[in-house]
């Protein structure tokens, strides 16, 4: 079944309209599957590291595959829309945003940015500062 898209983007209150909704799915299927990719352990980053000892392989690698997993698939359906969707595209992108906040956690989490600009949750942190980024 192909998708109709019934609005465009051009409308700055669409397009919010349309990053809440994808922001709700990926909070849906975070909270979902992540009993099953954890196994139960309370490390949201658990799959990835379990994989990589099983593996042998570095953990950020493992991540990456799965995110580019999502990356190549919306790839996939962005170069052919005649193309059918095994799972709504929707699900795609709400899943490419989780791996990129999973991805993000695992960075910081193996001290791979600098200190002087990793944030661990401050109290007082201002976002829209420059000089905190």
């Amino acid at each position: 079944m192909k998708v109709k898209i019934e609005t465009t983007m051009t409308d700055y209150q669409t397009f919010l309209k349309s990053k809440e909704r994808i922001l709700e799915i990926a909070q849906s299927i975070m909270d979902t599957k992540q009993p099953e990719y954890t196994n139960g352990d309370p490390d949201v980053l658990h799959n990835f590291k379990s994989i990589s000892d099983i593996m042998k392989v570095p953990t950020e690698q493992i991540w990456a595959t799965y995110f580019f997993k999502h990356v190549q698939s919306i790839m996939t359906h962005a170069g052919d829309p005649e193309l059918i969707p095994v799972e709504p595209l929707e699900s795609r992108f709400a899943d490419a945003i989780n791996y990129l906040f999973l991805g993000y956690a695992l960075l910081c989490e193996n001290n791979k940015f600098p200190k002087d600009i990793v944030h661990y949750f401050p109290e007082n942190d201002d976002i829209y500062n420059k000089e905190s980024l």
